[in-house]
């Protein structure tokens, strides 16, 4: 599919008259045979009908114009195409300022001969001893010349299939060959397309093609990040018949210029930010770079990784290239945090399927996110399931989990900036500890913690300094949760509570009647669909316990009935939406106020906090006090489950809220708007 590129300027090559055969040494005449069949042209109409979809899609009024030539190459299939080569063929084949479509046809054919004679010089260039071959550092030179830096995966790949007698020195011949299979794979290794062909099946529905739409989503499955801006328009570059999708091939080089476009941005940014020109970077002024493109550097991923590649203190850009890949395949994750997903996921997948969707909650949870709200796990599986299956993969759970840290982290880049008004780059320990409070407040911090600012820093943050504080308290957080079962620290607080309350006689354990009356009491009213799965609950306890419990004991039993309110909320604040009819955007505004509202971050509203409603409730025209106060009594009647686990029955939960303002949008007068 096209023709490869070179390195090097251009530069006029006297070919080897035919009349000197006879002289030449019988390497010699080799050599001369493989040059001059390089430069035959191949008939192959299938290239040539692709070279004539590209004329049709940028020329006008029947020719092609000089300046859209780069580009009209790059959609041909030429890669790293030297422009001093491409002007002296053109201004070969014509003076004026545009070529017609046979011109076209002719000026690739002869830049495609072209480089093949300049890969030729190169080889002879890099073949010093003159012995026609060259081993594998001397090919590694010589196409770095040619413009290509392929992986050691794939140089290993590459001389495989072109090596037949295992020598592990390449001739010219097998030297030409490297060059068409590096232009064939766009760099990739074979496992590397397998994976970006499985993909791209997965998002063309039908076979018919990734619609351009959906590139930025499949990105972002991939852990890469460029402005939508950039993705459409590079992407509909690509698209040869205007289709709106990419077929396999055109993905191919579309994720060959994604890359290309990443590493060219992480090479400008290394330069900018090695100050000193040695050459290399520190950790810190990676992980700058790292955040500079889109990234949320974890520092214990990044350390772990530049260890499994043997990366120095101080890394080379090709130590930077080299760790990233290895990040990225890692999702940003530690090992060890990459076991307790796969961990969570056995867990809870079933051994013949899948995991699904209805499940995701139960395994974030267990891995220690306690804060997730249902639209954001509706939208991280939508993100992720790809392909509608409706079930989910270790992979996908992977990347789930990913793109919510992601978010998390985002949230602390959105915390440090609001603080960080006049941008001068830095905050003080208090406005990091309101930053976390921020954080906390829309749901996406765990409680406490924010005092811990004040411990963690000399007086002022960075938002690199700030950042990774925020992940340490994250992950001290999610270990706290993993270590109790699947509870939060603040809920471990209020079970040590109630556990104490029923300990009569302080002897460190309750009875199993005891602890009938306590489930009963957390769980007063319970759904239709809840009500035998907490049976079935109360009689595997009965069956194996007797006597009593001790606390561990306790929370072991207690997480059972924690799993059991996420899913029973989970489904309760679906039905809301569905009920009230609002849209997702409302939805998560109203997740935004209930959190704003919720003072003492209990999950729930009481009066007190609901009545802080009042006055924008009036102002909206939504009725009078008194209607909000009888519109929050008539919804706390009408509690549809009572699964309040350490909650008071007072308030109203989200799906609860839900309702109320459903209520007190049905109040407004017609003229008021429903958003306001």
């Amino acid at each position: 599919d096209g023709g490869g590129g070179g390195g090097g300027g251009y530069r006029q090559r006297e070919e080897a008259p035919m009349t000197v055969r006879r002289s030449m040494s019988k390497e010699d005449a080799k050599r001369a045979d493989a040059t001059q069949a390089s430069q035959a042209p191949v008939a192959d109409p299938k290239r040539e009908r692709k070279w004539r979809l590209v004329f049709g899609r940028l020329s006008s009024g029947g020719r092609i114009r000089r300046e859209n030539l780069p580009r009209a190459m790059e959609m041909s299939g030429f890669q790293n195409v030297v422009r001093g080569w491409a002007d002296a063929i053109y201004d070969g084949i014509t003076m004026v300022s545009s070529l017609t479509s046979t011109e076209y046809i002719k000026f690739l054919k002869e830049y495609e001969a072209e480089a093949k004679r300049q890969h030729v010089s190169a080889f002879e260039a890099a073949d010093a001893d003159g012995s026609g071959s060259l081993d594998v550092e001397e090919l590694r030179e010589v196409l770095a010349a040619c413009g290509w830096t392929p992986s050691a995966e794939l140089l290993a790949e590459v001389l495989e299939e072109v090596d037949d007698d295992r020598s592990g020195l390449i001739s010219l011949e097998e030297f030409l060959h490297v060059m068409v299979l590096l232009g064939n794979t766009q760099g990739f290794t074979r496992a590397e397309r397998e994976h970006l062909n499985g993909l791209w099946g997965r998002f063309a529905r039908g076979g018919e093609g990734i619609a351009i739409p959906s590139l930025p989503m499949a990105l972002n499955f991939l852990g890469y990040t460029r402005p939508d801006r950039e993705v459409r328009e590079l992407a509909e570059a690509m698209d040869l018949d205007g289709g709106g999708t990419l077929d396999e091939r055109e993905f191919l080089v579309f994720m060959r210029r994604i890359i290309d476009a990443e590493v060219a941005q992480l090479r400008q940014i290394f330069v900018e930010m090695d100050v000193d020109e040695s050459g290399s970077l520190d950790l810190a002024e990676l992980e700058d770079l790292l955040r500079s493109v889109g990234f949320f550097p974890d520092r214990e991923a990044v350390l772990e990784a530049a260890a499994d590649i043997g990366a120095p203190e101080c890394l080379t850009f090709e130590d930077t290239l080299a760790l990233l890949k290895v990040y990225r395949e890692r999702e940003g994750f530690t090992k060890e945090d990459l076991c307790g997903i796969s961990e969570a996921y056995s867990r809870y997948a079933s051994p013949d399927e899948e995991l699904r969707p209805a499940d995701v909650a139960r395994v974030v949870r267990w891995l220690g996110f306690t804060n997730m709200s249902v639209e954001a796990q509706e939208a991280l599986v939508k993100n992720v399931d790809v392909d509608e299956s409706g079930m989910l993969g270790l992979e996908e759970v992977q990347k789930l989990v990913r793109m919510h840290w992601e978010e998390m982290i985002r949230s602390m880049h959105r915390a440090f900036q609001l603080q960080d008004d006049i941008r001068v780059g830095t905050i003080s320990a208090e406005q990091a500890a309101r930053a976390w409070c921020w954080m906390r407040d829309k749901g996406h911090a765990p409680q406490g913690k924010a005092e811990g600012f004040e411990e963690a820093s000399g007086g002022t943050f960075t938002l690199g300094s700030f950042v990774q504080t925020g992940i340490r308290f994250m992950k001290e957080h999610r270990a706290f949760v993993r270590e109790h079962g699947g509870i939060s620290q603040s809920e471990a607080t209020k079970m040590k509570t109630l556990f104490e309350a029923y300990d009569d006689d302080k002897s460190g354990s309750i009875s199993f009647k005891e602890l009938v009356n306590l489930i009963n009491g957390m769980f007063p009213v319970v759904t239709e669909s809840s009500r035998p799965k907490l049976d079935a609950m109360m009689r595997d306890i009965d069956g194996s316990r007797h006597g009593s419990l001790d606390f561990a004991e306790f929370k072991l039993i207690i997480k059972q009935f924690f799993e059991l309110r996420e899913e029973e909320l989970l489904e309760r604040e679906r039905r809301a939406v569905q009920a009230t009819g609002f849209s997702p955007v409302e939805v998560k505004e109203f997740r935004d106020l209930f959190q704003e509202l919720d003072e003492d971050s209990d999950h729930q509203l009481d009066w007190g906090e609901v009545k802080r409603l009042i006055g924008r409730v009036c102002e909206a025209g939504g009725g009078s006090p008194k209607d909000v106060w009888r519109a929050f009594q008539e919804t706390q009647a009408s509690k549809s489950s009572g699964i309040s686990i350490l909650a008071s029955q007072d308030g109203l939960d989200f799906p609860e809220f839900l309702s109320l303002m459903h209520t007190l949008s049905t109040m407004s007068s017609p003229s008021s708007a429903r958003g306001k």
